[in-house]
């Protein structure tokens, strides 16, 4: 919980500067496999409460998709409904090693839980906060 509050404060903080940037990755989690990052220019906060934020997972050795092909990182698009503790997922992109994109794909969107203690319940309290600082700015 500790390194969420201080992911929210650096992500407000750039909010507050106005970073003019296409992406803004930011590590969050960077000791654990994988290694964890949000962009912190894509949060939106959305009419309806619901927050929408890139994540980015990397991993220190190749993984290989269900295709045979090996990633090494992946970028999902996430929609985080605050209130309820829920997320879907949006677009899933896995890239090799030298940046070249071996698999997209795009999630049925389904509503799930966020499970407690879970990477997603991390990203959930990270982006809701964020969006929260950043709406009141």
């Amino acid at each position: 919980m500790k390194n969420a509050v201080r992911g929210i404060v650096a992500l407000a903080g750039l909010a507050v500067f106005g970073v003019a940037q296409a992406s803004n990755w930011i590590v969050i989690r960077e000791t654990s496999n994988p290694q964890l990052s949000i962009d912190a220019q894509s949060i939106r906060k959305l009419a309806d409460g619901s927050v929408t934020v890139w994540v980015q997972q990397r991993y220190p050795a190749p993984k290989t998709l269900a295709n045979g092909a090996a990633y090494t990182y992946f970028m999902a698009h996430n929609r985080f409904f605050c209130q309820n503790r829920q997320l879907s997922m949006g677009e899933i992109h896995w890239y090799a090693a030298n940046g070249a994109s071996v698999k997209t794909d795009l999630d049925d969107g389904t509503v799930r839980d966020v499970a407690p203690d879970s990477t997603a319940e991390f990203l959930l309290d990270l982006a809701c906060g964020a969006a929260a600082k950043l709406s009141s700015n």
